[in-house]
């Protein structure tokens, strides 16, 4: 018998639990990868339970920072966001400003050599991607298509109620749109919200 890789039966039961071993670190990597990842692949939005135990959710944009999506337990202040995204250059904004609340969905934007911070809201695919809802009275004919179950005719039609109606003020009035019954208005209807509490 000619000499192979393996000289005995064991060793080659001993590979074979490696090699599988190997595999499914290998699955559980790319699971956790894609649980954190902040690529932009849509996700059902949060159940009420999950909202209730939720994070605020800040963007921050800002070159020579820390830049990136943050996950605050409560409402955070300017300066809670620049401790995590700028540690050490708090002393470069005024007081007044750093005690101002942020939002969730908000993106900070930092100048560092004005020194100036503007909060506006995210992008929708952004919040979209987050999970977190959307306005209905803000978002653009482009977003609402990123919403499952709105295609391109739906959008313009609610865009053409919304423009008749100067704003929504419910979000069952998307029901007035032709094509959306019940289910679909409960399915579109959880990445929408109507944002009375403007923070931008």
């Amino acid at each position: 018998m000619s000499e192979g890789w393996f000289t005995s039966t064991r060793e080659k039961q001993l590979i074979g639990v490696m090699i599988l071993l190997i595999a499914g670190l290998a699955v559980t990597a790319v699971k956790t990868a894609t649980r954190t990842s902040s690529s932009l692949f849509f996700r059902s939005p949060p159940t009420c339970s999950e909202q209730a135990a939720g994070s605020t959710i800040v963007q921050v944009v800002a070159p020579g920072a820390r830049e990136g999506i943050y996950f605050f337990p409560n409402r955070p202040t300017v300066a809670d966001v620049l401790e995590q995204a700028a540690p050490g250059k708090i002393s470069l904004f005024d007081d007044e400003n750093l005690q101002k609340t942020v939002h969730g969905g908000s993106q900070a934007s930092i100048d560092f050599h004005r020194p100036f911070i503007r909060l506006e809201r995210m992008e929708a695919r952004v919040m979209l991607s987050l999970g977190i809802p959307v306005d209905i009275n803000e978002v653009t004919e482009d977003d609402l298509v990123l919403i499952p179950g709105i295609g391109p005719a739906t959008a313009r039609a609610i865009m053409t109620l919304r423009d008749s109606r100067s704003g929504f003020h419910s979000i069952s009035e998307l029901a007035d749109v032709r094509g959306i019954g019940k289910k679909r208005l409960e399915d579109v209807g959880a990445y929408l919200t109507l944002d009375r509490e403007k923070g931008w």
